[in-house]
């Protein structure tokens, strides 16, 4: 059993699936995706349709493109008389890549549109002013001159009230629009702070609804600083977990937490094995071969310029460096 662009090895293994058909699996398969192809995959694929995804085609290559549908994060919510559409970054797609890893680089390219909302939803309010701190707009090579201002001068744990401080702290930002709540804070014996926040009952209703009612911190100390940036961690994990649990193929969440470990192991090892077994001796140097093919069409380049030379000398000092080796250029 394969799809479109995939093409079995002469003489490969075959597996018998819980319904009784014989498949050929993923790694004994070679792969020469089209643009057809990949789209067909995408049609296979279901998270949330605020969040398309485009396959296209340039000189370079195929690749696939997240879009996002919704108001503008950066203004007034009741100014706005349409949702926009936006664009995430191009993810290039090999014609030899396995469908299992086209169907991976979909997941995680949703998985980082999210992110990329996310940051820009927490706000930070200074006075009049209101800031995203987290986004993914800044500019990295002025933050880098600017390291030493930067810096955060706050590493331990705060002094006084703590209850009160916290309530201070959370009054200064909104996430999505709406404020958060400490509910619980509780300094652990061994060390360290719990805390349990809650958002506004109506948070649940808007189109980030996968923050839970409450959520719990774990801080190893408690300040400003450490504070927002746990906060921060914790709603991008709970957005990746979001598309773990709702992102489908075929109908499959695959990389949701109620699949059984030890079942996905079984499978892996019962599938990935059957090469070993004597009759295909002459199939497994065949496969090899291919294997190794495929992996040199992946290994890089060094150019011959500054980064070229930073990666030759890094390799050479773990010589002898088995794998395949990066090419020169010169």
């Amino acid at each position: 059993m394969y799809r479109e662009g995939e093409f079995p090895l002469f003489g490969a293994p075959t597996f018998l699936n819980d319904k009784g058909e014989e498949c050929i699996p993923q790694h004994y398969l070679q792969f020469q995706h089209s643009l057809k192809s990949v789209e067909k995959i995408v049609t296979d694929v279901e998270y949330d349709e605020k969040y398309p995804i485009f396959v296209c085609e340039d000189d370079f290559g195929l690749y696939i493109q997240v879009g996002i549908i919704g108001y503008d994060n950066y203004l007034q919510l009741g100014t706005q008389l349409n949702q926009k559409i936006v664009y995430g970054r191009k993810w290039r797609v090999e014609p030899n890549l396995p469908t299992s890893e086209i169907i991976q680089t979909l997941f995680l390219a949703l998985q980082k549109a999210k992110e990329h909302e996310v940051r820009e939803l927490f706000v930070l309010r200074q006075g009049e002013i209101k800031s995203t701190p987290f986004n993914c707009h800044h500019d990295l090579p002025l933050m880098a001159d600017m390291s030493n201002m930067l810096l955060s001068k706050s590493i331990r744990d705060e002094k006084g009230n703590m209850t009160q401080l916290i309530v201070s702290w959370l009054a200064l930002i909104q996430y999505n629009g709406f404020d958060i709540h400490l509910n619980h804070v509780e300094r652990l014996s061994q060390g360290g702070w719990v805390l349990t926040l809650s958002c506004l009952e109506s948070v649940c209703l808007n189109e980030e609804s996968f923050i839970p009612a409450k959520m719990t911190l774990l801080l190893s100390v408690i300040n400003q600083n450490t504070l927002y940036h746990s906060l921060m961690n914790e709603l991008v994990n709970l957005a990746h977990l979001h598309v773990s649990e709702h992102f489908t193929y075929r109908g499959f969440t695959r990389f949701s937490r109620q699949l059984d470990i030890f079942a996905v192991a079984n499978l892996s090892v019962s599938s990935r094995r059957l090469h070993e077994e004597g009759q295909y001796q002459s199939f497994k140097t065949e496969w090899s071969k291919l294997n190794y093919d495929t992996d040199e069409t992946r290994v890089p380049v060094l150019s011959n310029g500054i980064l070229g030379d930073k990666l030759k000398s890094l390799i050479e000092s773990y010589s002898p460096l088995a794998g395949q080796i990066p090419k020169l250029s010169f």
